[in-house]
């Protein structure tokens, strides 16, 4: 069903863009997956109540996920964001009014531009996760890749505090919008896109 409850959204700040919930109540959201126009499968996101289930799963299981996207905040015109996860693209598109499409993981990001790209012949401005405690950061390194692919252009996330160097500190937009707020997400992504001297077409 098209409303509902989620304690995943609820707990990452951002609202519902296209999805669907289970009419159960169990605060479960299906995030569709496009490729090709068409849908091809679904991220299940699961409340708190769900047992011993995993939070995310694909399904079908066995999917062929590379390149599937969401795409949140209308047919992109002149310009869209690409992010990994719903919640970083959600709080993304809340900041900007811009298009943002889910790639789902960071070896997609690399198909999803390649496809966008060709679809909408319009910029890409790619959304990276800071991956800074994982070797080779594949985070920025997907992205550095996929915006050189498509002629586009890359940021991540700047935090005003110095982040652990043991544990895992904040790497997303999505971060960035609970610790910082949207409009400091909207300012970073402005200040990226003036550098570039990309008009950007108002948001709707």
């Amino acid at each position: 069903v098209p409303m509902g409850e989620s304690d995943y959204l609820k707990r990452k700040g951002v609202q519902a863009h296209g999805l669907r919930f289970d009419p159960s109540g169990h605060g479960t959201v299906a995030v569709p997956m496009l490729r090709d126009g068409r849908i091809v499968g679904l991220q299940i996101i699961r409340g708190k109540n769900r047992g011993n289930k995993l939070e995310k799963q694909y399904w079908p299981a066995g999917m062929d996920k590379i390149g599937a996207y969401h795409l949140i905040g209308g047919t992109p015109r002149g310009l869209v964001l690409v992010a990994e996860g719903y919640a970083t693209a959600a709080s993304l598109h809340e900041a900007t009014g811009l298009p943002v499409a889910v790639a789902f993981d960071a070896g997609s990001v690399l198909p999803v531009s390649v496809s966008l790209h060709k679809q909408y012949r319009c910029k890409i401005l790619i959304c990276a996760d800071d991956d800074y405690l994982t070797p080779g950061n594949p985070g920025e390194e997907a992205a550095r890749t996929a915006s050189a692919a498509v002629g586009g252009a890359w940021i991540s996330p700047k935090f005003a505090d110095d982040r652990s160097t043991t544990r895992k500190g904040p790497t997303d937009f999505n971060d960035l919008h609970a610790l910082e707020g949207l409009h400091v997400v909207r300012e970073q992504v402005e200040a990226r896109l003036l550098e570039l001297k990309w008009n950007v077409p108002p948001a709707r």
